[in-house]
């Protein structure tokens, strides 16, 4: 009687075996996609950190620049525009340079412009009379001054061996 039972347990071995390869066969099947999804999920999280140490850097230099713009900016108010204290100063320097220049001035009036909160314009209208050469000195003059001063208009008119100017000078004042 043995030996019939040895056949049926070969075969039920057998197939046991068969099974347990078609569960495992099976299970890779089911679990490939998901360990795949898994490693590029894992992949994906790495690229997504690296993207934000990369955007973190970026807004840390652009923060950096920002801090360096106030620097710069408040370098540039000190070293090219007049302080607000400057105005009559400023005044008298011009009244200095056009008698200086053998100028005479017959008009002198001002106008100023809040240009934002940190900057004024002033706008002097100014006329001088003197000779050609004399007025020329004195626009250089006031041309090699190391602030923000500008002519914004000139109008030249010859009157009986004089020249006559109508002036109008921008200086920027930080407030």
């Amino acid at each position: 009687m043995n030996k019939p039972r040895k056949p049926v347990f070969i075969l039920i071995s057998l197939a046991g075996v068969f099974f347990f390869a078609l569960i495992v066969f099976l299970l890779s099947l089911t679990l490939s996609p998901i360990l795949r999804q898994t490693g590029l999920k894992a992949q994906e999280n790495a690229s997504r950190w690296h993207d934000q140490e990369k955007k973190i850097s970026q807004e840390t230099a652009l923060a950096e620049q920002w801090q360096n713009a106030g620097n710069e900016l408040q370098d540039f108010q000190k070293n090219y525009l007049y302080r607000d204290d400057e105005f009559t100063s400023f005044r008298r320097y011009i009244v200095k340079l056009l008698q200086q220049n053998s100028l005479h001035m017959t008009k002198m009036d001002f106008k100023n412009t809040l240009l934002d909160q940190t900057v004024e314009r002033i706008t002097f209208n100014l006329t001088v009379r003197g000779s050609y050469h004399d007025c020329k000195s004195f626009f250089q003059a006031i041309e090699t001054i190391n602030k923000m001063v500008f002519f914004s208009q000139l109008v030249f008119l010859a009157e009986e061996g004089e020249t006559s100017v109508q002036c109008q000078l921008e200086v920027h004042f930080a407030r």
